[in-house]
């Protein structure tokens, strides 16, 4: 054998491996899983950043927290 047809059979076999690679995700569902966690994590953030206080905007969810009067209706409710 000489040196092109070694790299010719080494590209055939990252070729086959990328064909073969793909087929699996596809019938495993690995991409849709993907594609789902990652606008999940995107979702979370989104309402991670509407929880957290900014030093520059007051929070309503944070100060209704703190309201005396929704401390009070807790504390009968329990």
């Amino acid at each position: 054998m000489d040196d092109t047809t070694i790299i010719i059979i080494i590209l055939m076999a990252v070729v086959a491996f990328f064909i073969f690679r793909e087929l699996l995700l596809w019938y495993w569902k690995v991409n849709l899983a993907v594609s789902k966690l990652e606008s999940i994590e995107a979702l979370l953030q989104e309402i991670s950043h509407k929880l957290t206080p900014d030093s520059n905007e007051q929070n309503p969810v944070a100060n209704n927290l703190n309201d005396p009067a929704i401390k009070r209706s807790r504390q009968t409710n329990v």
